[in-house]
């Protein structure tokens, strides 16, 4: 009995403890709550202010779906260009740059960057999405725009030119024709130079002959002088036409590459009868943004609300405690 006498005067002390510590912060609440409402009133007043001073900033997105080639013997499927190839196109140096001269946008190339994101949808591969975000509703729509008919009227000129395979051919065989020509008329150019080369290289031998033939006797000044001359004019001349042979050399290698890239082009081009393209498409077309994305007037405030509650409780519990322990 005694020792469930002492649990229950213990509980009771405990509880009578608990009422005493919550009913002193309520009287702390009570009496700093001016401290607490003007932290609470300035944080809120603060936040909202600068919640309708900042710029809105709008935001437009589009979606578009990369076209695909179709291999119709097999029903293989590859896109017309990759989704990180056609992002890094309109993200690139030379779109951006045009999208600012002829929307007449007063953004520096870095300025523009910070406002426009292009990216592949996750999990897919045919799909991208660009993003635009300015502080004026019409010119971020019009930007959007521009760079999804960017990246579709090049995937048209894509598909035209893959659909036009006669004339394509036609150019190719052009191509290759005049390469070989180009080809040809060099190789005959270091065909005659190696020949110079040849007799000049004959030429400095029968001269070195002649002078170890006459160095028994005793040349006059003027015959070796013309010697020595011959031997010079030989030895420059040389050089040239060396140099002239590499540099041609150089010239018949770099055609030869361009003529095998050519004809695997064309034949690659030829085996492509059954392939079949579909073009690609603006799969969620651009509206104009009815509301700013940000600042979120009524998020800020709320948050500022519960931030300053929360640092003018603090404030006024840190006053309570310094006054204690004077």
């Amino acid at each position: 009995m005694e020792i469930e006498r002492g649990v229950s005067l213990k509980g009771e002390k405990a509880v009578e403890e608990q009422e005493v510590t919550l009913r002193d912060y309520i009287e702390l609440v009570k009496k700093r709550k001016k401290i607490i409402l003007l932290v609470f009133s300035i944080g809120v007043a603060a936040t909202a202010v600068i919640s309708f001073v900042l710029p809105p900033v709008y935001r437009v997105t589009a979606t578009i779906k990369i076209g695909k080639i179709v291999d119709l013997s097999t029903f293989e499927k590859e896109p017309i260009e990759s989704v990180v190839a056609a992002s890094e196109l309109l993200e690139g140096s030379q779109i951006l740059s045009d999208t600012i001269k002829d929307l007449k946008l007063p953004f520096t190339l870095k300025e523009f960057r910070k406002k426009v994101s292009v990216e592949p949808i996750r999990d897919t591969k045919d799909l991208i999405q660009i993003r635009v975000e300015t502080n004026d509703r019409r010119q971020t729509l019009d930007i959007a725009n521009y760079l999804a008919n960017e990246l579709l009227e090049r995937h048209k000129q894509i598909k035209q030119v893959y659909e036009n395979e006669e004339e394509m051919l036609t150019k190719y065989g052009e191509h290759i024709e005049k390469i070989q020509m180009q080809s040809a008329e060099i190789r005959s150019d270091i065909a005659g130079l190696e020949k110079k080369v040849e007799n000049l290289e004959v030429s400095a031998e029968n001269i070195s002959r002649k002078i170890e033939i006459e160095k028994s006797k005793l040349l006059s000044e003027a015959e070796s002088r013309i010697l020595v001359g011959q031997m010079e004019d030989i030895a420059t001349r040389l050089v040239t036409y060396r140099a002239a042979i590499q540099n041609k050399q150089q010239r018949y290698d770099s055609l030869m590459r361009e003529l095998r890239e050519t004809e695997l082009e064309k034949t690659q081009l030829q085996m492509r009868g059954s392939l079949e393209m579909y073009g690609t498409e603006l799969l969620v077309p651009t509206k104009g943004p009815e509301e700013p994305v940000r600042p979120n007037k009524l998020l800020n405030i709320l948050v500022a609300a519960v931030v300053s509650l929360v640092v003018g409780l603090g404030l006024a519990f840190s006053l309570a405690s310094l006054e204690e322990t004077k």
